[in-house]
């Protein structure tokens, strides 16, 4: 089953990437994974078979649906032939805010830590780890090991949430750290789907920022 998607991230996640969006027809999220574990999206996956580019944040492709495989929390997984993908198009940010209009949750996924803790894993059963969020008072701090955000979202103030979008990475700046406030903006949030290291902590992740 084919199905066109907005891509909103491609974030790093273990040797790949976690590449995320929403369907164009039901505005519903959409996790791209390369496996019915839930498998990262390896480079070579997200080149495009008819056009010689590899996907980014906004772009519109076409995969080619497997099943849905949803897992704990991560119930917008969907495993795709890697082999299928193609560009359809390109939408502005506007185009997704129509199509998708920013959520507001009283809590980002819960609390306002960068991380969930286990039991309140268990009480909220979340049933999403993806979130489109509008921000204000957003701060990044880019450094070498892991960059972070702060930012306010309905009232409530977060700090040291950490950033996946490689765009904010310095690998991304050739080595330069820094940190920018960067006003108002639109945030791609997503949780993990098992505790880190068996520490009890689900962290939460800035997988793409959208200044605006």
């Amino acid at each position: 089953m084919n199905k066109d998607i907005v891509i909103l991230t491609k974030s790093r996640k273990d040797n790949g990437y976690c590449v995320a969006g929403l369907d164009i027809k039901t505005g519903k999220w959409v996790r791209l994974v390369s496996d019915d574990k839930g498998g990262a999206i390896l480079s070579l996956h997200a080149q495009y078979q008819n056009t010689p580019e590899t996907c980014k944040p906004l772009d519109v492709v076409r995969a080619d649906i497997v099943r849905e495989v949803p897992y704990k929390n991560h119930t917008e997984d969907c495993h795709i032939n890697t082999q299928t993908l193609t560009k359809q198009g390109v939408m502005t940010l506007a185009d997704v805010v129509r199509l998708h209009p920013q959520e507001s949750h009283n809590y980002v996924f819960g609390n306002d830590l960068p991380y969930v803790y286990d039991y309140e894993m268990e009480k909220n059963n979340f049933g999403y780890s993806l979130i489109f969020i509008r921000v204000k008072r957003l701060t990044v701090h880019v450094r070498k090991n892991s960059s972070k955000a702060d930012f306010e979202h309905n009232g409530t103030y977060y700090q040291g949430i950490s950033i996946t979008d490689p765009e904010y990475s310095a690998e991304f700046t050739g080595g330069l750290t820094y940190s920018a406030g960067l006003g108002s903006g639109y945030l791609v949030v997503s949780m993990a789907t098992k505790p880190y290291r068996n520490k009890r902590r689900y962290y939460k992740f800035v997988a793409k920022v959208f200044p605006s």
